[in-house]
C-alpha cells in the first residue's frame, strides 16, 4: 500500500486557493509544537525550531525518524556515548592506588636495607683481605731477616788461642756491619710491633668477620621473609580478586547487565597506543600524548587466542540449553577483528562454530534425560533490508513484531546434528554475504550478520519443553565516511550502516536511562535484537579495537560505546520452559 505523506494547508480567501502553511505559522500548531518539543528534548543541542520542523516535514512528521536522520547527518555529536563514572568507582580506584603505593614503599624500603647490608658485607670482606695480606707480607719480611742474622752469626770467627799476628784483610768493612746490624735491629723491632698489632687486632678482625657472617645470614633471612610476605600479599590479593569477581558475576546475573569484553587486534606493524594496567582496564594514548582509561568486564591483550575468548563466554552460551535466550554482539571499526572473533578461519574458528560445537556436546551429554533439536538460521541486514543467507536467491524477509518478540516468516531453518553440518551452513551463508573493498579493509563487510541457533529440549520423563535462542551478531564496521573514502554505492551502504549503529546506540542510551519509550523501530537491526535486549535474555558485547595510534579517535569512540552499553541493566534473564502441551511466543 502506498505510504501517505502529510502536508498542512490553509485557505487564502483572496486568491481562493489552498496554500501550504508557512513554517512560522505551523510552529504555533499544537500537534506540530508537541513534535518539535519532543525532538528538542531528545536533541538538546539542536535549538533551531524552524530547522527541526523542516526536517520533520521531510520525515513525514515522524519524530523518531527525524532524530535518527539528524544523528546520522551530525555523527560528530557523540555526547550520548560518554560513560558515567560513579563515586563508588572513584573510591575503589583510590583504595587500589593507596594499596599499591603502600606495597611499593615497603618494597623500596626492603630493597634499600638489602643494599646497605650488601655494602657492609663487601667492606668487611675487603678490610679482612687487606689485613691478611699485610700480615703475610710482614711474616715474609721477618723470616728473611731471621735467615740473614743466622748467616752472619755463622760467618763470625770462633774464639781461639792467640797466634802470631798476621795481617788480615777484612772481608766486610766495619761500617757495613754496623749498618747491617742496625737494619736487623730495626727489622726485629718492626716484626715485634706488627706481631703485637696482629695479636691486639685479631679480636676485632674476628668480630668483623662474625658481624659480616651474621649480617649476611640476617640479610638472607630478611630477603626470604620479604619474598614470603610478598607472596602472601599476592596470594591474598588474588583470592580477594577472585571472590570479588564471583560476587560481581552474581550481581551482573541478577541485574542482567550487558557484559562487555574488549579485544584489540594484533598488528606488529602498528604504532601501539594501547596499555593494559589490569585485566579489566585499558588505556588509550592519542597522537598528542593524552591518555584515556576505560574499564570493562574483561580486557584481553593482543596475544589472546580464540580459545581464551571462548572460555570466558562458554558458561553464558551453554545456558541456552537450559532455556535461556543469549545474545553476543561484536562491535568496532572496520578492520578491527570483529569477523575474526565471531567467524575465524577454518584452522582457527571463532565463537560461532565453537558455540554450536559446544551446544552439540552439551546436548549429547544430556541425551539420557532429554531429547534436543538444534536449528540454525542466518540473515544479513543490508541497506535496511533483511535477507536470508541460507537460500540460493537470498530472498528479502519481512519482520513482524509481536509484543517484545519478533517473528520472521518464511525464514530458512536448517537442522544441525554434527559439526560438519555447521561448517557447510557457515560456508553457504558466508558466500552470500555482501562484502566490498574500502580504504580501511580490502574485504569490508557491508552488512550486519545475524546467526540464530534455536535449541529445543524435551524432558523424557515430564514432557516439559525448553527453548533457548542463541543470537550471534557480527556488526558491520563503524567509522567515519571521510576516512573510508566511500563513494557511490559504498557511500549509501556506509550511511545505512552508521544509521543502524546509531539506532543501536540510542536503544542502549534509552535502556540505560530507563526511558518509557525505547526506539527499537528506528532500524531493522534493533528490531531483530529487540528480544535479546528487551529484558528476558543474557547479553554480551565484544568491542574490537585497532592498536594503531592513527586510529586512536575511532578506538576511543568504540570504547565509549562499550562503556555506555556496560551500564545497561536488562533485568534477570528468564527460562523459557513450557509444560507438555504449552507453547512459546513466536520468534
Amino acid at each position: 500500500m502506498e505510504e501517505r505523506h502529510y502536508v498542512h494547508f490553509f485557505f487564502d480567501k483572496y486568491s481562493g486557493k489552498w496554500l501550504r502553511l508557512p513554517i512560522g505559522w505551523e510552529l504555533h500548531h499544537e500537534l506540530v509544537k508537541q513534535m518539535v518539543d519532543h525532538v528538542e528534548e531528545a536533541l538538546p543541542k539542536w535549538r533551531d525550531r524552524a530547522d527541526i520542523l523542516a526536517l520533520l516535514r521531510a520525515c513525514n512528521y515522524n519524530p523518531d525518524e527525524c532524530i535518527g536522520t539528524y544523528l546520522v547527518l551530525e555523527e560528530d555529536d557523540k555526547d550520548w556515548l560518554l560513560p558515567q563514572r560513579t563515586s563508588k568507582d572513584a573510591k575503589a580506584d583510590e583504595m587500589k592506588d593507596e594499596k599499591i603505593q603502600e606495597l611499593t614503599e615497603k618494597l623500596h624500603k626492603l630493597e634499600s636495607e638489602l643494599l646497605a647490608e650488601k655494602k657492609a658485607r663487601v667492606e668487611a670482606e675487603q678490610q679482612l683481605s687487606e689485613l691478611v695480606e699485610k700480615y703475610s707480607k710482614i711474616s715474609a719480611d721477618a723470616t728473611s731477616a731471621q735467615r740473614q742474622v743466622e748467616a752472619m752469626q755463622q760467618s763470625r770467627p770462633k774464639t781461639a788461642r792467640p797466634k802470631t799476628p798476621v795481617a788480615i784483610v777484612p772481608l766486610v768493612s766495619e761500617r757495613d756491619l754496623e749498618e747491617l746490624n742496625q737494619q736487623v735491629k730495626n727489622l726485629h723491632k718492626t716484626h715485634v710491633r706488627l706481631k703485637m698489632d696482629m695479636l691486639r687486632n685479631i679480636g676485632s678482625i674476628n668480630a668483623v668477620i662474625s658481624d659480616a657472617i651474621k649480617a649476611a645470614a640476617d640479610l638472607k633471612k630478611s630477603d626470604v621473609g620479604s619474598k614470603q610476605e610478598l607472596e602472601e600479599i599476592r596470594s591474598l590479593y588474588q583470592r580477594e580478586a577472585l571472590q570479588r569477581r564471583l560476587l560481581y558475576n552474581q550481581l551482573q546475573e541478577l541485574r542482567g547487565n550487558i557484559r562487555v569484553f574488549c579485544r584489540p587486534r594484533r598488528d606488529d606493524r602498528a604504532r601501539n597506543c594501547l596499555g593494559f594496567p589490569s585485566d579489566q582496564d585499558i588505556t588509550v594514548t592519542n597522537q598528542d600524548g593524552g591518555k584515556k582509561t576505560f574499564s570493562f568486564d574483561k580486557v584481553y591483550t593482543s596475544d589472546s587466542t580464540q580459545e581464551n575468548i571462548f572460555v570466558d563466554t562458554q558458561p553464558i552460551i551453554t545456558s541456552c540449553v537450559d532455556g535461556y535466550n543469549v545474545c553476543l554482539l561484536a562491535y568496532g571499526q572496520t578492520g578491527s577483528g570483529k569477523t575474526f572473533t565471531m567467524m575465524g578461519p577454518d584452522n582457527n574458528p571463532g565463537i560461532n562454530i565453537r558455540a554450536i560445537s559446544e551446544l552439540l556436546k552439551v546436548c549429547s551429554e544430556r541425551s539420557e534425560t532429554k531429547s534436543f533439536t538444534l536449528k540454525v538460521s542466518m540473515v544479513e541486514i543490508y541497506n535496511e533490508t533483511v535477507q536470508d543467507l541460507l537460500t540460493e536467491d537470498t530472498k528479502v524477509l519481512e519482520l513482524s513484531m509481536v509484543g517484545n518478540s519478533v517473528k520472521i516468516p518464511n525464514i530458512m531453518e536448517m537442522p544441525v546434528k554434527e559439526v560438519k553440518d555447521i561448517k557447510e551452513i557457515m560456508k553457504l551463508g558466508d558466500s552470500n554475504r555482501k562484502t566490498a573493498s574500502t580504504k580501511m579493509n580490502s574485504t569490508s563487510s557491508r552488512s550486519h550478520l545475524v546467526l540464530m541457533i534455536t535449541v529445543e529440549g524435551e524432558d523424557k520423563v515430564t514432557g516439559a519443553i525448553s527453548k533457548g535462542v542463541l543470537t550471534l551478531c557480527d556488526l558491520a564496521g563503524s567509522e567515519r565516511i571521510s576516512k573510508t573514502e566511500a563513494t557511490g554505492q559504498r557511500l549509501v551502504e556506509a550511511a545505512a550502516i552508521n544509521k543502524s549503529l546509531s539506532a543501536l546506540g540510542q536503544v542502549f542510551s534509552a535502556l540505560r536511562e530507563s526511558q518509557l519509550h525505547i526506539p527499537y523501530r528506528n532500524s531493522k537491526l534493533t528490531q531483530i535484537l529487540r528480544p535479546c535486549l528487551g529484558g528476558d535474555a543474557k547479553a554480551c558485547l565484544f568491542v574490537n579495537i585497532s592498536p594503531d595510534v592513527s586510529n586512536s579517535q575511532e578506538t576511543c569512540n568504540t570504547l565509549e560505546f562499550g562503556s555506555n552499553a556496560r551500564q545497561v541493566a536488562l533485568g534477570q534473564a528468564k527460562q523459557n520452559i513450557q509444560k507438555k502441551g504449552g507453547g512459546f511466543p513466536p520468534r
